[in-house]
């Protein structure tokens, strides 16, 4: 690795691993402590990533510490029931036009674009664990009409548009679940 870079591919890893594997060169005085100023995440996966490099800005920028106030509307924003933005910035202390900036500010899009964000992430993981209402037995996989209602849309035609929109693909296809037309092979058969 070359001293002046933060983040690389480590030596003999595979390039698409690039994302899931994640070096940290400290700077010379390697804080942190770790061998050779260097920290390796990716062993335990995405939120480990995350981690490493969630310390590694802040360790970079004195006295930044996250906004409070933030954290509770991603949190609010992040149930499935509607949020109306006007209660939300008055149980926060906030005015609507404050909540816009400091969330659009804190992760670089508004607080209903956050909201549809974190729908489409939690339909997404529901219908691949297999989180369909109770009529289901374990493991089944559920359908969209459940998943939907569970993750807070409308309808299944709301999970459809929305997939769509954060996907560019339809709901079906995003999860593996489409038929294999006559004489093709399905997906993930080889």
């Amino acid at each position: 690795m070359s001293s002046s870079s933060y983040a690389e591919r480590p030596p003999g890893a595979a390039p698409g691993r690039q994302v899931a594997c994640v070096w940290v060169r400290r700077n010379a005085a390697g804080r942190g402590g770790e061998r050779d100023g260097e920290r390796r995440a990716g062993v335990g996966g995405p939120a480990e990533v995350a981690a490493v490099l969630d310390a590694f800005v802040a360790s970079r920028v004195p006295g930044w510490a996250p906004d409070r106030a933030v954290e509770r509307a991603v949190a609010a924003l992040g149930r499935p029931e509607a949020v109306r933005l006007p209660d939300l910035a008055a149980e926060l202390g906030l005015s609507e036009r404050q909540l816009r900036r400091r969330v659009t500010d804190a992760v670089g899009y508004g607080p209903k674009t956050l909201h549809a964000v974190l729908r489409f992430r939690r339909a997404v993981a529901r219908a691949r664990s297999g989180g369909g209402d109770g009529g289901e037995g374990a493991g089944a996989v559920p359908g969209l009409a459940a998943v939907a209602a569970q993750a807070g849309y409308a309808d299944q035609a709301h999970l459809t548009r929305e997939v769509r929109r954060w996907s560019g693909v339809s709901p079906t296809v995003l999860l593996g679940r489409a038929a294999a037309r006559p004489g093709q092979t399905p997906p993930g058969a080889s």
